[in-house]
Order: structure tokens, then C-alpha cells, then sequence
């Protein structure tokens, strides 16, 4: 009786509960508010290793008023060249929404996105810009994954 209750706490111990332990941590608003602030900062420091752990391997991220679509396999390739040296040099949040449900978790919000010089002298960029963005994280596997990415330049006179 007493091996067949230790099996039994040993079982309740190690097994992931139904509701996903990982997944609620995942998608907690802090937690993934805490992600996707690093998520921010690696586009900043071209944190390559961070983001292939990230990013789903369907990723996309649509760059509306760019026309560009980035795959998880572009992004991380102009983070491991930044052939023009990195694209930013800060990327400052607000008004940040987190929305959830079940394991998947959708954040909201704006970004401004100032650019180096040389970055700008470069590509032609503005040196300034902001972005609306919608972000969906989703639960897979008990890992937090960035699926998509959509973001939108809010022109100057808005």
C-alpha cells in the first residue's frame, strides 16, 4: 500500500497537468508581455539564437506598407548579416494588449523605431518611424512560439 501510494505521488509530481503548466506560463499577460519585450530587444541587438528559438518554423511577419513578407528563415538570416549594420537602434512599446485564449495569446500595440545613421544612410530609411502591431503567440510542444507578426506604419500626419 505504501509503494502503491508513493507511485502515485511520484505520478501526480511528474506528469504535466491537463490545463498545461507551460502553456499558462507562456501566455500569462506578464509572461508573454516579458517575451515580447525581448522579442523587441533582440531585433535590436540581433539576437539570432534567441529568435530561432522563438519563432515558429511558419512564421511570418507582413510588413504591410513595406510589401515585404519575412519567413522565419529571412528573418533570422538579415539578423546573422546586418549587412548594413543593425537596423535599430531602439524600439520603444506602448500601449501594449495582451488577449488570450487557451494557449494562444494575441499582443497589440505600437512601436517607434529609431534607426543609426549609417543604417539610414544606407537603405534610405526614415529615421524614425511607428508601427502598429499584432503579434500571435501560440503553445506548441509546452514551447511559447511566435507565430505571426503583422505590423504597419502609421504615416507622420496620423
Amino acid at each position: 500500500m505504501k509503494t502503491l501510494l508513493f507511485s502515485i505521488g511520484i505520478l501526480t509530481v511528474s506528469l504535466p497537468s491537463a490545463s498545461g503548466a507551460a502553456a499558462s506560463s507562456c501566455v500569462g499577460t506578464e509572461e508573454i508581455r516579458k517575451t515580447d519585450r525581448r522579442y523587441e530587444e533582440s531585433l535590436i541587438t540581433g539576437d539570432a539564437e534567441f529568435l530561432d528559438n522563438l519563432l515558429a518554423e511558419e512564421f511570418i511577419w507582413v510588413h504591410n506598407h513595406a510589401g515585404t513578407v519575412d519567413t522565419k528563415e529571412s528573418l533570422l538570416q538579415k539578423q546573422r548579416t546586418r549587412r548594413f549594420g543593425p537596423a535599430s537602434e531602439s524600439r520603444d512599446s506602448a500601449d501594449v494588449e495582451v488577449r488570450q485564449k487557451g494557449s494562444v495569446a494575441v499582443v497589440t500595440g505600437f512601436t517607434t523605431v529609431v534607426r543609426p545613421d549609417e543604417f539610414v544612410k544606407q537603405t534610405g530609411a526614415l529615421k524614425s518611424a511607428k508601427y502598429h502591431f499584432m503579434r500571435t503567440y501560440v503553445v506548441i510542444n509546452d514551447e511559447c512560439l511566435l507565430l505571426a507578426n503583422h505590423t504597419m506604419q502609421i504615416p507622420d500626419s496620423e
